[in-house]
């Protein structure tokens, strides 16, 4: 999947990941141009006539270019907010940890609550990820 997203982005002449490959300014791949009613207005949208969903960034009235992550090395490494766009963007996903004791969020505990396994005390700031989890109906893949 991964070399998939890479090859598409390379033919689109951009991607996710913020660079100066539109006529020498930023741009980056921003699903949100191809919305009915782009974010902003569509702003940037169609930068240097490459694509519609090439956004310019980081320069005069366009926004700033957003956070990006290299999605290349040892998954497990990642963090949370890496791994996260690192699937939405490229597919690439990193296997979730296995614990012993460690329940999905959807399983019901025998008090009825909501099981978190070792992290039952703070579970909005510790639920599993998702991988892949969003619209992507879209996309080409």
């Amino acid at each position: 999947a991964v070399r998939k997203r890479m090859a598409y982005y390379e033919d689109l002449g951009c991607s996710p990941t913020p660079a100066n490959n539109c006529d020498r300014k930023n741009c980056f791949f921003d699903e949100t141009c191809l919305w009915a009613i782009p974010r902003r207005g569509g702003l940037g949208c169609w930068a240097a006539g490459i694509s519609e969903a090439c956004r310019f960034c980081g320069f005069d009235d366009y926004e700033p270019c957003p956070k990006s992550f290299d999605c290349e090395g040892v998954c497990r490494a990642w963090t949370l907010e890496q791994s996260a766009w690192c699937s939405k963007n490229y597919g690439a996903d990193c296997p979730k940890p296995q614990r012993e004791g460690a329940t999905e969020p959807e399983e019901q505990q025998p008090s009825g609550d909501v099981g978190f396994g070792p992290w039952r005390e703070k579970p909005a700031a510790s639920r599993w990820v998702t991988w892949g989890s969003g619209d992507q109906s879209g996309w080409p893949w």
